[in-house]
């Protein structure tokens, strides 16, 4: 005696899943119903139009700052010569101090054009500048500074402060 396979019994007129299928696929074709796929389009594409206008705001804020560098770059030449004036193996106190001066009178110089052009960046790149090189010039001649120059380079950087409403 042969032994029963599990499960239910298999119908002598049973269709294998592909014939369902094929089948399915047949009755529906001879439906000639169409289907209408609505494509749903995410929230956060209804906002890319304000995207597109920041990321161009942001590429010409870009530009002009890099424009800004490039000046600061030709601004910064004539003090970079200046540097170089031949002044032998050592730099006296005197030397020292008076280019120091001369640097954040012209830093200052720049910083009150900018205040001009109402460039509250500008204003602050070139006031660090000038405290930078009167900080240099601290660093440099401590110990060795004349009664009255560090006040009168402090002075230069920060007198504009008392009067200055941009806050820089």
């Amino acid at each position: 005696m042969e032994k029963r396979g599990r499960g239910r019994p298999r119908k002598d007129g049973a269709l294998t899943n592909a014939q369902r299928q094929a089948a399915f696929r047949a009755r529906r074709a001879a439906q000639g119903k169409t289907v209408t796929v609505t494509k749903n389009i995410p929230a956060a594409a209804d906002g890319y139009d304000e995207l597109v206008l920041e990321n161009e705001r942001l590429r010409e804020e870009l530009a002009s700052a890099r424009d800004d560098v490039e000046s600061l770059r030709r601004d910064l030449a004539p003090l970079r010569e200046m540097m170089r004036e031949p002044v032998g193996c050592k730099w006296s106190y005197r030397q020292v101090t008076a280019v120091a001066e001369k640097c954040i009178l012209y830093f200052m110089a720049k910083f009150e054009q900018a205040k001009k052009e109402d460039s509250l960046f500008m204003q602050h790149v070139y006031r660090e500048q000038a405290a930078g090189v009167r900080f240099a010039w601290y660093d440099l001649t401590v110990g060795w500074q004349i009664d009255g120059d560090n006040e009168r380079l402090n002075a230069l950087v920060w007198s504009v402060t008392s009067n200055d409403k941009s806050g820089v």
